[in-house]
């Protein structure tokens, strides 16, 4: 069972609204005397660049950098189950290991990687240990393009968890299964005096559990803002 949740939409007018503002106050901004290199230049994907060569790694393919690090976490929960009455509580072993990946597949475009992958061990509960691996948040793939004074950036940023911490409303779960997807676009147009940014994402949300199921949903998320910049 699915339904699609339309709180995240923004009204027509309001971003009809953005965009006349956009149309006749932006152009008169970037009319006046350069002042600074462009947000979204050769000049600040070169800067981009230079960065890039100073992040640490361990391990270089070719162009591609790649770091991996590992972490180690203990939790103690005095009720893991969430319950008011015949709780449960557990120490929990968290492994997780990350990868970080950036590949400047030209001076303009840039491609990365954050991925975590982890695990729950239940001490004295094994039976709600993780049903297979965890995808931390945070985990994204982003792809950069720089054009003329455009910046686009090309995301998905993605999540698979099982704590039910998150959800308050839930009684008597340990398995609150979810993934949580994110995939979108977002556009930064740099007028010089003035930075103009447009996004629009899709956001799915898919219970791993059955029980669950009723939980599922998905959004479309637009977003659009227009300000100036000072000296």
């Amino acid at each position: 069972m699915s339904r699609i949740s339309t709180s995240r939409f923004r009204s027509t007018w309001s971003i009809g609204f953005f965009l006349l503002l956009l149309v006749f106050v932006c152009p008169v901004l970037r009319a006046q005397d350069a002042v600074r290199p462009s947000l979204a230049g050769e000049a600040s994907a070169e800067a981009r660049r230079q960065s890039i060569d100073k992040i640490p790694y361990n391990l270089l393919a070719g162009p591609i950098r790649f770091r991996f690090s590992a972490t180690f976490g203990v939790e103690y929960n005095d009720n893991i189950n969430l319950a008011e009455v015949n709780e449960q509580d557990d120490f929990i072993i968290r492994p997780q290991v990350n990868v970080n990946a950036i590949w400047p597949i030209t001076e303009l475009n840039t491609l990365k990687l954050d991925l975590g992958i982890g695990y729950s061990f239940y001490l004295n509960h094994s039976e709600n240990d993780t049903n297979g691996v965890l995808i931390a948040p945070g985990t994204a793939i982003a792809f950069d393009i720089f054009v003329g004074d455009f910046r686009i950036n090309f995301h998905d940023r993605m999540s698979l968890e099982q704590d039910p911490i998150s959800e308050i409303a839930l009684s008597n779960v340990v398995d609150y299964g979810r993934f949580e997807n994110t995939a979108g676009v977002s556009v930064l147009w740099d007028l010089n005096k003035a930075v103009a940014t447009f996004g629009y994402d899709h956001y799915n949300y898919i219970s791993t559990n059955s029980s669950l199921d009723y939980l599922d949903h998905n959004a479309e998320e637009l977003s659009a803002s227009c300000f100036r910049l000072l000296r």
